[in-house]
């Protein structure tokens, strides 16, 4: 009998090989962005307007990231689940219909309330006009993105882990090169922005469907009943709705920080934020990525009964992000701005984005557990306690925290300024939402085995 790729690696190998093509394919998405806000920083006689609609339209982009989520992550964890059974092709055919279904009437709702968007992110003036320019293109971009996402996922899954970062490194290559040549080359502004992102996310779908139709790993359509369509589409949506939901409410943060930030900040004060909110989510994402990716392996050693090598995935998880996020708070309080010099060289921005990342990363650990025990309830089975733990940081913390940390610092002459007491939400935020995925996880013996365990292979 042929073993599956679970049984020949140990438990690092196996956090390795499917975090790294994970990781890559959430950085794509976020690597687009950043070059579009390094880009946008050096707009000629542009610049902070143009970084100021980019950052009040985060909220927007933060839900499209959540919702291409859904169904590329389920869609790859349930092929790799039925992938020794070869019972892969209605997944796989279900969740490439509703990942292009999804996206379409996303950018279509999103075009149809474009105006109302507009008002409650409080896109008004140049701003406003710059920020129409760019969301127009990325509404395109939106679909294929959502396309590429799931598909580089499902090669992940069918174990091309090397192709997918090819395809994934070479759509960054060219979001890159085009980027440059329609924003200066021909002068397109935020428009030529906007095209280099779309034409790299088309070229990344296009490449990961035909190596799946030339490796015959694709689906040959079938008309399933209802019934089927109804078990396969519920099954995805079950594994993949707390990650969205939980990513689609830091959307709703993101809004009412720009929010407060208009009322207590200043233009410079949005730009900044948001060039450090990009770099975060950026540092964020192997986090992200790393616990993604052990969905699969997690699934795999739930269903065959393994507590031990579940215990140790989650054990050998920990200590990488630990280790991850440490690093790189050493590294931002050292060399922040240099980093920050990447995308714009607005001496201002440059102070003041470095002030915010101080704060924002300090907890960055914490933000590392709580992923991990996220992913962990959310393949045994315990839906809705991952998404408690997602609505304990972004609603019954953080909302209320943005919104009255100002306050207190003026009423009690604490020493900090107002917008960076709206940051200050953040680091607070995570410490009570780690204690809330502490309370959850206690009961399942999470540190109770061996560590000799890790250096040992099942047969």
């Amino acid at each position: 009998m042929q073993t599956t790729i679970y049984e020949q690696y140990t438990v690092p190998q196996l956090i390795r090989l499917f975090s790294i093509p994970a990781i890559l394919s959430l950085l794509v998405e976020l690597l687009t962005s950043i070059v579009d806000t390094a880009f946008a920083g050096h707009l000629p006689n542009q610049a902070d307007q143009a970084l100021a609609a980019m950052g009040l339209l985060t909220p927007l982009f933060t839900v499209f990231v959540a919702i291409q989520t859904l169904f590329a992550v389920s869609t790859a964890v349930l092929i790799s689940t039925n992938l020794a059974k070869r019972d892969w092709q209605r997944p796989l055919q279900l969740g490439v219909h509703a990942t292009i279904l999804l996206g379409v009437i996303t950018s279509l709702i999103t075009f149809l309330c474009m105006t109302p968007i507009f008002n409650q992110l409080q896109l008004t003036g140049e701003v406003a006009s710059l920020a129409k320019d760019y969301l127009l293109i990325l509404l395109f971009s939106h679909v294929f993105s959502s396309i590429g996402y799931t598909l580089t996922s499902v090669i992940r899954a069918f174990g091309h882990p090397k192709v997918e970062m090819t395809i994934i490194s070479l759509a960054v290559v060219i979001n890159i090169t085009s980027n440059a040549y329609f924003t200066f080359g021909l002068n397109l502004g935020i428009k030529g922005i906007a095209l280099g992102t779309l034409l790299s996310e088309v070229v990344c779908s296009l490449l990961a469907f035909i190596y799946l139709k030339r490796k015959k790993q694709w689906y040959r359509y079938t008309d399933y009943t209802w019934k089927e369509r109804f078990h396969t589409t519920y099954a995805l949506l079950k594994i993949g709705i707390a990650q969205t939901i939980i990513q689609a409410l830091g959307g709703m943060t993101a809004w009412l920080v720009n929010k407060q930030l208009q009322t207590f900040g200043t233009t410079q004060t949005i730009g900044a934020w948001n060039i450090a909110n990009k770099v975060y989510i950026f540092c964020l994402m192997p986090i992200v990525g790393i616990t993604q990716a052990i969905q699969t392996i997690l699934a795999y050693f739930h269903g065959q009964r393994n507590l031990q090598k579940k215990r140790l995935v989650i054990r050998t998880t920990l200590q990488w992000t630990t280790i991850y996020s440490v690093l790189l708070i050493v590294i931002f309080f050292l060399f922040g701005q240099n980093v920050l010099q990447l995308l714009t060289n607005d001496e201002q921005l440059l102070r003041e984005g470095q002030s915010i990342l101080n704060i924002i990363f300090i907890t960055l650990p914490l933000t590392g557990f709580a992923y991990t025990v996220m992913t962990q309830l959310q393949v045994t089975e315990q839906e809705l306690q991952a998404v408690g733990i997602g609505l304990t940081r972004q609603i019954f913390a953080m909302l209320p925290l943005i919104y009255l940390l100002p306050i207190l610092v003026h009423t009690f002459a604490l020493p900090f300024s107002q917008t960076e007491a709206i940051f200050l939400a953040i680091p607070f935020a995570d410490f009570l939402t780690a204690i809330v995925a502490y309370v959850f996880i206690r009961k399942q013996g999470l540190f109770s085995f061996s560590k000799q365990m890790i250096y040992n292979k099942e047969k």
